[in-house]
């Protein structure tokens, strides 16, 4: 064999094996970023398990009866979520797209919690309340597992330390309820959290020399997406959950409405979620 043919065949061997080396550290860094996003894949599954019970188990008394705010609240969020699992496997920005994928399913699951509890004090057969109460048991359940509250927590100690305490205050009031029975004093604690968090979020938005600035425009700065995005108009919807959540908290503050122990069960869980998509769907650049 020639000196000339020897040096190509070494030429040869050299780019087959830089090949398969490449090949193969491409391989491990994928596996390490699947490895970083399996929980938030878990908890995706969780939620849209959860939300297949919902539906699959619904007694034949309500089936029909979802009105179209929730179609329209959820139309496009199902269709993000649906489309985008094709893009798991290529990790190409994985971890944007799941951690939104995350929230979103979370803002599904919410808009049925909603319908549960909506519809609660109108179902008269024990079938339907008994599902109205395991759908709202199971979802709070669905929260602790998935580690919302640790999220929340931490990510308000990012934003201001004093509102990472209050909602942990807010927490054990709500932990603390069904022994001291004191849901006046829960409901003005979980008030003043969601109060708290927008204020600051505004706050962080805020262009000087602007004085106020209102929801839109926070969620147009500060969304993960632009203002064409799915991101964006969940962050913008969630100004409708974060009024009527604040108006059913200052009733119930002021003794106007008395919650049941599942409606106390229930509000808490619309509590979590609200922090949850709204801390999720806001692109970490932004915070301190």
């Amino acid at each position: 064999m020639s000196s000339d043919q020897a040096e190509r065949k070494d030429k040869k061997a050299k780019e087959i094996i830089i090949k398969k080396r490449d090949y193969l550290k491409n391989w491990l860094d994928n596996a390490e970023s699947i490895h970083k996003i399996v929980p938030y894949v878990q908890q995706a599954y969780d939620q849209a398990e959860w939300q297949g019970s919902f539906f699959e188990s619904m007694p034949s008394e309500i089936s029909g009866k979802i009105d179209e705010s929730y179609n329209r609240r959820v139309d496009d969020s199902l269709q993000y979520t649906y489309t985008n699992l094709p893009q798991l496997p290529s990790m190409e920005g994985v971890h944007d797209n799941v951690t939104s994928m995350v929230a979103m399913n979370v803002s599904d699951s919410t808009a049925a919690l909603q319908f549960a509890i909506t519809y609660a004090v109108t179902f008269t057969s024990p079938e339907s309340k008994s599902w109205a109460a395991d759908k709202i048991g199971s979802y709070s359940k669905l929260q602790l597992r998935s580690e919302n509250i640790e999220f929340i927590e931490s990510q308000l100690a990012n934003i201001k330390p004093e509102n990472a305490t209050e909602f942990k205050e807010a927490v054990e009031a709500y932990y603390a309820s069904s022994t001291t029975g004191d849901i006046s004093g829960l409901a003005i604690k979980m008030r003043s959290v969601t109060e708290h968090t927008k204020g600051e979020l505004i706050e962080i938005a805020k262009k000087p020399p602007e004085q106020k600035i209102k929801w839109p425009a926070m969620a147009e700065r500060l969304a993960k997406g632009d203002p064409s995005s799915i991101e964006y108009r969940n962050l913008l919807n969630e100004e409708g959950t974060h009024r009527a959540l604040h108006s059913k908290l200052s009733r119930v503050s002021k003794n106007q409405i008395q919650l049941g122990q599942e409606e106390v069960k229930s509000t808490f869980a619309e509590f979590i979620a609200h922090l949850f998509t709204v801390l999720n769907l806001i692109n970490p650049k932004h915070l301190p």
